[in-house]
This record gives structure tokens, C-alpha cells and sequence, in this order.
């Protein structure tokens, strides 16, 4: 893999991974466009940890405030556990669906079309969105369970994890801000669970790994951090003023032009 190559994989990577717009179509695009290939499960950990270090570096302060607050007695210290409790909960169905149906969900992938067909999905789910209220309270407690479910839809191709995360929280009543933090901390225990099962098939060698350069290694990891880390305040500063529904267009407009290609 030369070091373009890693260099655009891990813009695309990034930023899409974040961005509610679907990584897995991107990379469909990417791939028939240029000819590229993610280059074996080792640059796909490499880009896995990049996304998850831009995630963890941006939300330092409150998953700071997470760890510190847990074993604190009284109301700092019950928030803390409620909102690692709606975590934990949030996690639940994406885990059960991965571990559930991971074979055919991997025979899925292997479909371009599905990918382009998962990205008009995504396009739906973000436009309806616009007609979403929040709630005058937190709504977290009951939108939890609603998102995790959104996040387990997500492991599909072109479905987007953060647009359907989202999207779940503002249906059920959470307000945008609220909403879009929950989806990205809700991305860590995703990305990292998906970066574990993709290093022990690489250790235990039961798929082609391919050993990439250090450099493109290096450069892919750079890349997905810093465009993962834009991607998420990028995202933030879009939705306070517009919402999801720009993303929606965008979404069938990428789709369209795959079908054209693929």
C-alpha cells in the first residue's frame, strides 16, 4: 500500500466514521473509483485506533469526569453511573447482533449494491429527523436503548452509525447537542470492540493479514485521528445550526453516483 493510498484510506476512514454519512459506503466508492483496497485487517486496527484516539481526545472531559465521578458518593457520583449505566445499555444490541450474525453480516459486505442501497436508508432516516422535538428534560434515560438499537442497525453497509444513533436520540426526545455526545461516546466501546475482533483474526491468522510499511501504517493512523477529530466538532457545529437533514441530500447524492459507477 503506498502512502497515498494510506493517506486517503485513513481521511476517508476518519472522517466518515464520525461524519453521519457511512464509512462503509465511502469506501465502496473509494475502492471502485480508485482501485484501492483497505489493505489487509492490520491497516484496518490501525484505523480503528486512530478514530478511537480522536474520539477519546475530544471528549477528554467528560469521560475524565466519568472515570473520577464513578465511585464518588452522592449525586455527582449517581450520575456518573447512570450515564455509564445508559452506556452500557446503549452497547448492549450492537454487541449481540455483531457476536449473533457476524458470518452473514460479513457475506453482506461483500455487495457494493447493498452498500449504496444502505446509504439511500441512512438519507431516510437522517430527513426524518426534521420533524423531531426535544424533550424540556434530559431524555437520555429513555433514548439509551433506542440509540443502541440504532447503533446495532448500523452494522450493516451504508447504514451510518452516528446519523442513526442521532437521529434515535432526537426521535425520542433528546436535544441535539445531548443527543450527538451520547452517539460519540457511544462509539468507543463500538470501535474498540470492532478493533479487538479484527486484531484476533489477525493474531490467530484465520484471515490474510498483508503486513503494510511502517510509514503507511503510521500515515493511515495520523490521518484517521486528525480527520476523525475535525469530522466530530465539524458535525457538532452543523448540527446546532442545521440539523441532520443536509446530510441526508448528500447521502443520496452519493449513492446515486455510486450506482452510476459500481
Amino acid at each position: 500500500m503506498s502512502l497515498l493510498e494510506s493517506l486517503i484510506l485513513g481521511i476517508v476512514q476518519g472522517a466518515t466514521e464520525f461524519l453521519p454519512i457511512s464509512s462503509s459506503g465511502h469506501l465502496v466508492l473509494s475502492e471502485a473509483v480508485m482501485g484501492m483496497h483497505e489493505g489487509g485487517l492490520l491497516v484496518e486496527v490501525t484505523l480503528h485506533l486512530g478514530t478511537l484516539l480522536a474520539v477519546i481526545i475530544y471528549f477528554r472531559t467528560r469521560i475524565a469526569w466519568l472515570i473520577r465521578s464513578f465511585p464518588v458518593r452522592g449525586e455527582e457520583g449517581r450520575r456518573a453511573r447512570r450515564w455509564l449505566g445508559w452506556l452500557a445499555a446503549g452497547t448492549l444490541p450492537a454487541v449481540a447482533v455483531g457476536l449473533g450474525f457476524r458470518s452473514g453480516i460479513e457475506r453482506v459486505f461483500e455487495s457494493p449494491t447493498v452498500a449504496l442501497a444502505g446509504l439511500v436508508v441512512t438519507g431516510a432516516i437522517l430527513f426524518t429527523s426534521r420533524w423531531s422535538r426535544p424533550h424540556n428534560r434530559s431524555a437520555l434515560s429513555g433514548a439509551a436503548l433506542v440509540m443502541g438499537l440504532g447503533q446495532a442497525l448500523s452494522i450493516l453497509p451504508g447504514i451510518s452509525r452516528s446519523g442513526t444513533t442521532i437521529a434515535a436520540g432526537l426521535w425520542s426526545g433528546v436535544e441535539r447537542s445531548e443527543a450527538a455526545e451520547f452517539s460519540f461516546l457511544l462509539s468507543i466501546p463500538a470501535i474498540a470492540g470492532a478493533a479487538v475482533l479484527i486484531g484476533a483474526e489477525l493474531v490467530s491468522g484465520s484471515a490474510p493479514a498483508g503486513i503494510p510499511a511502517a510509514g503507511p501504517l503510521l500515515l493511515g493512523f495520523a490521518a484517521a485521528l486528525v480527520s476523525g477529530y475535525a469530522a466530530i466538532a465539524g458535525l457538532l457545529a452543523v448540527l446546532k445550526r442545521h440539523g441532520l437533514v443536509p446530510f441526508a441530500w448528500y447521502c443520496w447524492t452519493v449513492a446515486a453516483v455510486g450506482f452510476i459507477i459500481v
